[in-house]
């Protein structure tokens, strides 16, 4: 197979003049390795990932425990007025 008139053999040699080996910093290099032990050694960044969760499970909580209990409000407050209709219409 030829890439535009070349064989195999002279494209890679060609590719091997032209394309040089990149070596990266020693600075970089550490700070990637740092990078990594920092991720795989740790189960997590910081503790405010559990922080957040743990507030947002609380506000959630709170805000159904004050849905239930306004229900429940509404439903007892039901309740009196079908009594008192009651009570009146039993004394008349």
């Amino acid at each position: 197979m030829s890439f535009s008139g070349l064989d195999r053999d002279q494209l890679i040699r060609w590719l091997e003049e032209t394309l040089v080996p990149v070596e990266p910093r020693a600075r970089f290099v550490h700070h990637l390795r740092a990078r990594l032990v920092r991720v795989r050694g740790g189960l997590m960044g910081s503790a405010w990932p559990l922080v957040v969760a743990a507030a947002a499970t609380l506000l959630i909580l709170m805000a159904s425990l004050g849905l239930i209990l306004r229900f429940l409000l509404g439903l007892l407050g039901a309740l009196g007025l079908l009594e008192r209709g009651r009570r009146r219409s039993s004394a008349a």
